[in-house]
């Protein structure tokens, strides 16, 4: 399993390398996502609109994918 700081590193590459334009509450929420996950919690993010919660969810599926 990888720890935190190197999967939210792995988020940031990951959207970098889409071309997405990402903030590092992003990568971190993601990481958070993970841990949540395989706790079998659950995660609420509340944030404006525009600030990329769908990203969030989706990068964490995306990061789950490569485990």
């Amino acid at each position: 399993m990888a720890q935190s700081s190197e999967r939210t590193s792995r988020a940031l590459e990951l959207l970098r390398s889409l071309g997405r334009r990402s903030l590092q509450f992003q990568a971190v929420l993601a990481d958070r996502g993970i841990a949540t996950i395989k706790k079998k919690g659950h995660l609420l993010v509340v944030a404006p609109t525009g600030s990329g919660k769908t990203l969030i969810s989706q990068l964490t599926v995306a990061l789950l994918a490569q485990e």
